[in-house]
């Protein structure tokens, strides 16, 4: 997954009433240009798993999860789970410093696609690092918000989920199928053409394990398929940039492929876009914006938003093999919409693939998409 939905912290803290009084206190830095976070501006030493945790020293990060759910009666759900943390306190003062110190916000977007009723569950929540509220390890991968978490198990090995909404809750044990995948070089992952607009970026494309889906009055055992995207950085997009395409798909061979299209405000598709083709034994290639092309389909008006989104996508790859396949949405209605949160909506659904290969054999499996700035162009990304 790309850059967190909107990096201005004023507009969370209007638009979120728990925050009115911190804002008074933290008004003044935020109306400072924040100079000195870092940003992603050369391959990046990754270590694992410590690395998996926090990185405060920049100004935004997530935690990413996507993945199929699917009961002994083969019923399938599609499930996303994000926890963003977004840095306010550049240089918190440590003698000032306190369990309540708003020097991040932590903020879950999750959601269900129950895809034989065709039903669509979102749910989103924010809060301050508060005791116990929500946070996140720097020395490896807990985090956390109210009843919402995310914990790596190094002993185990097992990536542990628990989602708490209204309306439904997931339990899952999850085991990696090989080391984390680095996007771009060596995890650098190129967003816009000046330094700076990037991001550290890696995935575990291929976990797999199994838990407990609790919907409404109904509890079902299920198998998971998952993938795991890890981002951290200071970035921005270009001033001609209005969002970003985002394809994680799972191969039923064991192979896999991220791709995604950096979207110009006309319309076309910045150079940076690139992606990454991902063996099913685990190794990988890097793909640049001139080994792919995506062609939108089937254009979707949400009711809620009036933004329209194309559901369906051709991709024809040159590497590592030449492929053609078509990337369509399980259902619709699969529109975040985050008022309560970041303010911006998007479109985050579990699709399916199709196609073949040159020789004529085919390919297919499923995964999810992403698509962002089709509301309105992420303004609040772009570098004042």
């Amino acid at each position: 997954m790309l850059s967190c939905k909107d990096s201005t912290p004023l507009r969370f803290l209007r638009k979120y009433s728990l925050f009115a009084l911190s804002a008074l206190f933290i008004l003044p830095t935020l109306c400072t240009p924040l100079l000195a976070w870092e940003k992603a501006l050369a391959p990046y030493p990754f270590h694992f798993p410590a690395d998996h945790g926090s990185h405060p020293q920049y100004q935004t990060e997530w935690w990413y999860l996507t993945g199929r759910l699917t009961t002994p009666q083969n019923r399938h759900f599609g499930y996303q789970f994000t926890i963003f943390r977004q840095g306010l306190i550049e240089k918190p003062d440590p003698a000032a410093a306190s369990p309540w110190q708003v020097r991040d916000l932590y903020i879950l977007h999750c959601a269900l696609s129950d895809i034989d009723s065709g039903k669509f569950y979102q749910h989103q929540d924010i809060s301050r690092a508060g005791p116990e509220l929500a946070g996140a390890r720097q020395d490896g991968m807990q985090t956390w918000v109210k009843g919402s978490r995310l914990v790596w198990d190094e002993s185990a090995k097992v990536l542990q989920l628990k989602v708490a909404s209204p309306e439904y809750q997931i339990e899952l044990e999850l085991k990696p199928s090989y080391p984390p995948i680095l996007h771009g070089n060596r995890g650098l992952s190129a967003k816009g053409s000046l330094p700076g607009q990037a991001s550290h970026y890696y995935s575990w494309p291929r976990l797999q394990g199994r838990g407990e889906l609790r919907l409404r009055e109904e509890t079902f055992p299920v198998t998971s398929l998952s993938w795991l995207d890890r981002e951290f950085a200071t970035n921005q997009l270009g001033q001609n940039q209005a969002g970003w395409d985002w394809f994680a798909l799972h191969f039923d061979d064991g192979q896999a492929l991220m791709l995604y299209r950096m979207r110009l405000k006309n319309g076309g598709q910045d150079d940076t876009s690139s992606g990454t083709w991902i063996f099913a034994d685990g190794s990988s290639r890097h793909l640049t914006n001139k080994d792919f092309t995506l062609q939108p389909k089937k254009p979707w008006r949400s009711p809620q938003s009036g933004a329209e989104y194309p559901l369906n996508w051709q991709i024809t790859l040159q590497q590592p093999q030449p492929l053609t396949f078509a990337v369509s949405a399980l259902l619709d209605s699969q529109e975040m919409r985050t008022g309560a949160t970041t303010l911006a909506n998007y479109w985050e659904g579990a699709v399916t693939v199709n196609g073949r290969r040159l020789e004529g054999s085919p390919i297919s499996g499923h995964g999810y998409l992403e698509m962002t700035g089709y509301d309105q162009a992420l303004e609040a990304l772009q570098k004042k």
